[in-house]
């Protein structure tokens, strides 16, 4: 065996758990001790628990419902290890793939031998804490705040369009435009894709909602599943009220051989890659499709030497339901369950930008078990940011492959801000009120001369005219104007300046 295979990377642990469904705060448990605890569950898979305190590299998703001032130290601590590599992402959710690649690259290099990665979130149990009054007693850390402005550009921001519940959306629609589809059935393949991956979610004992739920229960809008931005009601978002967490151990070959891990454990990281779109939304090529996600998924593909059709075993990042669609698209697969591995982020859970270290753990312990090859895709931002994964039963014949892949030049429309003409709708999205009633929305349109405009929609008649089903917004033209900045909610009331908004007609 030459040296390149003793450093080939392999997984040799997986664990992830769910913690306190009951939302109990006597209960409530730190992120720290979770990921601590899944850290150790790992261990024990591998049936070599000791082998984390051997860690030389640890890296940490960040949290989102704590603060913690370098994570991946006092983990170190935490598992008695020594690290010497600490890696910590920013926020987003491709942050599980793009750290196994960077801990991947370390080992076939030769810079280290046993990795611990991963992560956990506390919300719910956060949440129930915070419900009481009281701050819950996590030591070490303390209480922060989720900055959006690390995903959202400055014009985002002062739009409100900060939030992925309603960025998420505008995909959505353009694809179902794009493609010609009504309403309906584009609602029809998102609540059945959601429906069939709720069958996978069922069979996992980490799963945070595993019930099996019909597609009409995914779809129907009802006041247990509101529409919170059309089209996506409540079971067609994320869920990130969660206290979940999940840890990967990777080593070399080398180390797993002396160790004595068991080679039935052992799952090949055989190749990744990473894209990026630009953080303005605005400033990217369409809304229908998503260059970097094509990039980062053929590009890992390429350098493994595989085609999509050869993957047994895939776990597809599901916040919404367009970020499946894309991925399908491009990998050129059926809309159906095996496309995840744990049941989504909308019932396995969403934590955070952990979610897919638990998609790695499932696809790991899927391969052991029915051999061949697998995929992990995971996303960050507002379709943003996002790394794929190629894993093998096989030892590879090729090293490691991975880094981030070879950038796509994508051009967009002149970005305005325009107080008057006429527009038109390119997509659009309305944000509903607990009790059912649009309340606001957004329209990235196009001027006359093909400049691309974000606006702000308040007037209500705009608003009915938008979630009507009977007749497709887009392509529709209004009129623009402008509108103060302060009525856009969101805290806005001392925002100052106007904001483009457009008017449609009957």
């Amino acid at each position: 065996m030459t040296t390149a295979d003793h450093r080939t990377p392999v997984i040799v642990g997986v664990g992830h758990l769910r913690s306190n469904r009951d939302r109990n705060p006597e209960a409530a448990r730190s992120p720290l001790d979770l990921f601590v605890d899944a850290i150790g569950r790992a261990g024990v898979d591998c049936g070599v628990p000791e082998i984390v305190a051997r860690a030389d590299t640890i890296g940490t998703t960040d949290v989102a419902s704590w603060g913690y001032d370098n994570l991946p130290a006092i983990v170190g601590g935490e598992i008695g290890a020594q690290p010497t590599r600490f890696i910590s992402g920013p926020m987003g959710g491709n942050q599980p793939g793009q750290i196994l690649d960077d801990v991947a690259a370390a080992i076939a290099a030769g810079e280290s031998s046993v990795a611990v990665l991963g992560g956990a979130e506390a919300v719910a149990s956060l949440r129930a804490v915070l419900g009481t009054g009281q701050v819950p007693d996590w030591t070490p850390g303390e209480l922060t705040r989720v900055d959006v402005s690390e995903i959202a550009s400055d014009v985002m921001m002062r739009y409100h369009l900060g939030l992925p519940t309603r960025c998420y959306p505008l995909y959505e629609n353009a694809f179902r435009a794009h493609r010609g589809l009504n309403f309906a059935a584009a609602q029809e393949e998102s609540a059945q894709l959601f429906a069939d991956f709720t069958t996978v979610a069922a069979r996992q004992a980490a799963a945070w909602d595993p019930h099996i739920r019909t597609a009409a229960e995914i779809g129907t809008v009802t006041s247990a599943n509101r529409m919170i931005c059309q089209p996506y009601p409540v079971r067609m978002n994320a869920q990130i009220g969660v206290d979940q967490a999940a840890a990967v151990i990777v080593t070399s070959v080398a180390v797993a051989r002396e160790a004595g891990i068991d080679e039935s454990k052992w799952i090949y990281v055989r190749s990744a890659a990473g894209a990026a779109e630009p953080v303005d939304m605005l400033s990217r090529s369409s809304f229908h499709s998503s260059v970097a996600l094509e990039s980062s998924l053929t590009t890992a593909l390429d350098r493994a030497g595989v085609r999509a059709a050869d993957f047994g075993v895939l776990d597809i990042y599901s916040c919404f339901p367009v970020v499946v669609k894309f991925a399908a698209k491009v990998l050129d697969h059926p809309l159906d369950a095996r496309l995840t591995s744990t049941g989504g982020l909308s019932a396995f859970g969403g934590p955070g930008n952990n979610y897919s270290t638990h998609g790695l753990v499932a696809v790991t312990e899927r391969l052991r078990v029915e051999r061949g090859l697998g995929l992990v895709y995971a996303n960050g931002g507002m379709l943003t940011k996002h790394h794929a994964v190629v894993l093998d039963s096989q030892r590879p014949t090729e090293p490691f492959s991975g880094g981030a892949a070879p950038t796509v030049a994508q051009g967009h429309p002149p970005i305005v801000e325009p107080d008057c003409g006429t527009g038109v709708v390119e997509t659009y999205t309305v944000e509903f009120d607990r009790d059912g009633t649009p309340t606001r929305g957004w329209v990235i349109g196009r001027t006359e001369a093909g400049e691309r405009f974000p606006a702000l929609i308040t007037d209500r008649a705009t608003l009915a005219e938008l979630v009507r089903t009977d007749i497709e917004p887009i392509g529709r033209r209004g009129v623009i104007s402008s509108i103060d900045a302060a009525s856009g909610g969101d805290g806005a009331a001392d925002a100052t300046g106007t904001l483009t908004t457009l008017t449609l007609g009957e």
